[in-house]
């Protein structure tokens, strides 16, 4: 995947995506983000960090998700 097929958006943008569903507040989100910089979730792909800024992958986000539901102990890293 090439840098022009990425698509990343702010944590704002990325909520405004999701209009109502899961996650759905900024602290939702944001606490996902803590949990993934700490390695305590499988969200570390999901993130893009440029100097105090991250931005979120949404394709990555929900590839991260589906393979969660599918078990896999591997799932995000």
């Amino acid at each position: 995947m090439t840098a022009t097929e990425i698509r990343l958006l702010t944590v704002r943008q990325f909520l405004q995506t999701c209009e109502g569903g899961w996650p759905s507040s900024e602290g939702a989100i944001r606490a996902i983000i803590l949990d993934a910089a700490w390695g305590k979730n499988n969200f570390q792909t999901a993130f893009k960090r440029v100097n105090r800024r991250v931005l979120v992958d949404p394709a990555e986000f929900w590839r991260c998700v589906e393979r969660m539901q599918e078990g896999r102990k591997d799932a995000c890293k």
